[in-house]
């Protein structure tokens, strides 16, 4: 008597689960797309600065006013500063943007 009751409760319980993850599926393949953490160029280096590897790791674009350039500056020392992780490869190349 007690082995058909717990079968049926083992086959609610599966039915149940089985339901739950067919509707988180469902949420989470229709989740807004989260915007991602801005993040600073990381690629390999040239020998001698450019102004196109200057603007890619301030993440701005090569034509633009001085004072963009100042400020995109700042955020990246500022960012670089608090991480401590870059400061053996960013943080020596990023003193020498002078655009």
């Amino acid at each position: 008597m007690a082995t058909p009751f717990l079968a049926g409760l083992v086959v609610g319980a599966v039915a149940f689960a089985g339901r739950y993850g067919v509707q988180a599926w469902q949420a989470f393949k229709t989740r807004p797309v989260a915007p991602r953490f801005r993040k600073f160029y990381e690629g390999g280096f040239q020998p001698m600065m450019t102004r196109r590897e200057a603007a890619l790791i301030l993440g701005i674009r090569e034509n633009v006013a001085a004072d963009k350039v100042k400020e995109a500056h700042r955020k990246v020392m500022v960012a670089t500063t608090r991480m401590q992780v870059a400061a053996t490869t960013l943080l020596p190349r990023s003193m020498r943007l002078k655009m």
